[in-house]
């Protein structure tokens, strides 16, 4: 339309100036000067798609890129990728989340790509009564965190090919963890438990490195028993890399069938701990603790998408399983009173370890990448599974069995652990 406009001011200029007057002429030449401005600034919007077409299926970047359709939209969906897009807007008193523990809480950064979004681990509860000894016990892990409306970006951001490092998403939370178990009537030897409350703040960035996607989180926080009686403060740090072709933090959802749709976890932890009061953790008073290493875990969802199974078992049963090696740099001491003798001993702080296995069941069945095709249906290329969703889209309520095993220590009270547990997740 631009360029027919430009023809027949084309033609008409010639006559116009011979037989109108100069103000005429100079009305039209202007008009002509807008239209060319608005042509190159199309032209030039055009080739820097076309840049960043190549770029991202032409490198390393892209490869990684694949698998989150959600962090960078492609340019038929974005349009100018010049220019960011606004952040998502949460309802006035914010949104939380109800999981397990911090390290289920990441797929906030990634909405509704991740196959972490449908296997997320929710808050665990147990309850158990003894009545010949009369006695009850609720044992509970549970992380809730709050996500204040002004305080996190969940939306894609725009992707710059000549930045070296790219910042796509971020998210800041107040957050409560909640892991142990409370006894009635109280019970000093048996109650161990880890009440904090601190800040969680994430990061997704794309890096030149060859496994270019990863996440960073910087947790500082205060620590209490579910008493009161203990005072502990850590800063927990972590760093995990993705690759959604090698199963790394995720996978590619097909939609397809598959008897054990699966994907692994590697995060690197450190984490300095000073304790002024031990209380009710295994702890020792007036020490400081220099805990580094990390986790490898494997997870995975048993007959994904597989029509000719049950309803009842189709995309409902997932596995996690996970070794978590840990070392502590510090040096403290310890006194052990043996027959009203006090006996001081040297720490050099040692090789640590935790070992967890656990299975679950989806109670509700709810709506996920892993079940949408236990009906039958075809997996195409519009498959909702390939569909980026915001992040409070993809929020959801379910509750599952879950049953637990788990040996070494945990390292938020300090406690050895040699336990089997059933017990009921919820998840928000």
């Amino acid at each position: 339309m631009n360029l027919r406009r430009i023809l027949m001011l084309g033609l008409l200029l010639p006559t116009s100036l011979g037989a109108s007057s100069a103000s005429i002429a100079d009305s039209l030449n202007d008009e002509i000067a807008k239209l060319r401005k608005q042509i190159a600034k199309q032209q030039a919007t055009i080739s820097k798609q076309q840049v960043t077409i190549e770029t991202l299926e032409g490198n390393n970047k892209s490869r990684s890129l694949k698998g989150h359709v959600a962090t960078v939209a492609p340019p038929s969906q974005a349009g100018d990728l010049s220019k960011p897009k606004p952040p998502e807007t949460p309802p006035w008193w914010g949104t939380f989340l109800l999981r397990k523990d911090n390290l289920e809480a990441s797929d906030i950064l990634f909405p509704g790509t991740l196959q972490q979004n449908d296997d997320a681990k929710g808050a665990n509860f147990n309850w158990t009564s003894n009545y010949i000894q009369k006695t009850n016990n609720i044992t509970t892990q549970t992380y809730l965190g709050w996500l204040p409306p002004n305080l996190f970006n969940t939306s894609p951001n725009y992707y710059n090919p000549g930045a070296p490092i790219n910042i796509l998403n971020y998210t800041i939370s107040p957050f409560t963890y909640l892991n142990g178990s409370l006894t009635n009537p109280y019970n000093a030897k048996t109650e161990k438990s880890a009440a904090q409350f601190g800040l969680n703040g994430e990061l997704a960035v794309l890096t030149p490195l060859p496994i270019s996607l990863a996440t960073f989180s910087v947790l500082p926080y205060y620590q209490t028993d579910f008493r009161g009686y203990a005072s502990i403060a850590g800063f927990q740090a972590l760093v995990e890399p993705y690759d959604p072709q090698l199963h790394l933090g995720s996978q590619v959802t097909t939609g397809y069938p598959q008897i054990f749709d699966w994907y692994w976890r590697l995060i690197g932890e450190a984490n300095p701990i000073w304790v002024d009061n031990a209380g009710l953790t295994s702890f020792e008073s007036h020490t400081t603790y220099g805990l580094v290493g990390g986790m490898l875990q494997l997870r995975g969802t048993l007959f994904a998408n597989m029509p000719s199974v049950p309803q009842a078992l189709c995309g409902r049963i997932s596995v996690l399983g996970w070794f978590e090696p840990m070392w502590d740099l510090s040096d403290y001491r310890t006194t052990t009173t043996i027959r009203g003798h006090n006996y001081v001993s040297d720490v050099h702080g040692g090789y640590l370890n935790n070992l967890h296995a656990e299975v679950d069941y989806d109670l509700i069945g709810k709506k996920s990448t892993v079940n949408e095709h236990c009906d039958g249906s075809s997996p195409n290329s519009q498959d909702q599974s390939k569909t980026p969703k915001s992040f409070l889209a993809s929020q959801s309520f379910d509750a599952s069995l879950s049953l637990t095993y788990d040996t070494g220590v945990d390292f938020s009270t300090y406690q050895r652990s040699n336990k089997f547990m059933l017990g009921l997740t919820l998840l928000y």
